[in-house]
């Protein structure tokens, strides 16, 4: 069964909705290239995370390698697509106000997924 996301384009990239531990609303960058999700800092440490006493791990940017913590969370969900046990890295992000975060290979790879870009859609099989 074919579940579809519904997308809002950012430039010549794919923004979707999320929703972190179903409670936390993201707007998430579709990031084939990051094995990692990522939220920005801020936006954890707003909804009441604590950071620091995280386990780090180094991640590789655009900027270089940097270090920064790791927090586990039960559920990340685009729509119906959910992910149980998810890793997100906690990482300071110059983007947008309108971007949260990337969503990166640990929730894709539990799916068999194309993005429509015609419609603007992330289509998802589960594997």
């Amino acid at each position: 069964e074919t579940v579809e996301i519904s997308l809002r384009r950012a430039g010549n990239q794919f923004v979707t909705a999320a929703l972190l531990n179903g409670e936390v609303e993201l707007q998430l960058l579709i990031d084939t290239g990051a094995a990692t999700t990522i939220v920005d800092a801020n936006v954890l440490a707003a909804h009441g995370y604590d950071l620091w006493s995280k386990p780090q791990q180094l991640f590789l940017t655009a900027n270089g390698v940097v270090e920064a913590p790791v927090l586990s969370f039960d559920t990340l969900s685009l729509g119906t697509a959910t992910t149980s046990t998810i890793t997100v890295g906690a990482l300071p992000l110059a983007m947008s106000n309108e971007v949260d975060g990337l969503l990166g290979m640990n929730f894709l790879r539990h799916y068999d997924f194309r993005i429509d870009q015609d419609r603007a859609v992330l289509e998802l099989n589960l594997r």
